[in-house]
């Protein structure tokens, strides 16, 4: 017994091929599903009975993900001015975020490289443009993107989307700021927590949050099922 597969639509037309995520459930059995092309599975660490139910149906492990979560106390917040991106901005972008996640759960052999880049450069257009995202952030020197961050916020809880660095900028202290001013703007909005979520391998990215006093609160694996 493993569940039922929804269509994941907005992915399946994005890719142009028909993708549907597993949903587990205590009632439904596992039925064949020779329609997909890709089937996708999020499930928490600590179930090993469900990994393992997975794995015996074919299911293969992509990546994992670990998210974390800042909280806000009463006292003020280190004050970092903002700069908000422009669509002027987007073909700068489009060159820091399309190669900027190699290893994320959209890579090959399931996901051509190109369908990547061009994954994470629609994401960012449109958190400029304020859709995906709410905002995206940025850090400049001298009219050159140094890093971005886009947040998005839903009632109480705010969520970065995308974080990048610059490779000629990297080790400078710019994904901290650029941390704290997605924590400033958070808090503007009244948010009372900022969420972020990474890989596990990400050693660098888990030690910056920790460091900023995030806190990890879950974590989970993506198993895929190509060619059902």
């Amino acid at each position: 017994m493993l569940g039922v597969v929804v269509p994941s639509q907005w992915e399946s037309a994005f890719f142009g091929r028909k993708i549907g995520t597993l949903q587990f459930s205590h009632s439904p059995s596992w039925l064949p599903h020779q329609h997909y092309d890709l089937i996708q599975a999020k499930i928490a660490c600590q179930a090993k009975t469900q990994i393992s139910l997975l794995q015996q149906q074919g299911f293969e492990l992509v990546t994992g993900e670990v998210d974390f979560c800042f909280t806000f106390s009463t006292l003020p917040l280190p004050a970092h001015p903002f700069c908000y991106a422009s669509t002027q901005d987007i073909p700068a972008l489009h060159k820091l975020f399309e190669s900027a996640f190699p290893h994320s759960r959209f890579r090959p052999p399931y996901f051509s490289l190109a369908e990547q880049q061009h994954f994470y450069r629609h994401w960012i257009s449109q958190a400029v443009q304020g859709t995906f995202d709410d905002i995206c952030l940025l850090e400049k020197v001298d009219d050159v993107i140094c890093g971005a961050i886009s947040v998005r916020l839903h009632a109480k809880t705010a969520r970065i989307g995308l974080l990048a660095v610059s490779p000629n900028f990297q080790r400078h202290g710019v994904a901290t700021r650029l941390l704290q001013a997605a924590k400033q703007w958070a808090k503007q909005q009244k948010a009372d927590s900022l969420w972020v979520a990474t890989q596990p391998e990400n050693h660098a990215a888990i030690a910056c949050y920790q460091t900023l006093g995030a806190s990890q609160q879950a974590c989970y694996h993506w198993f895929y099922k190509r060619n059902i």
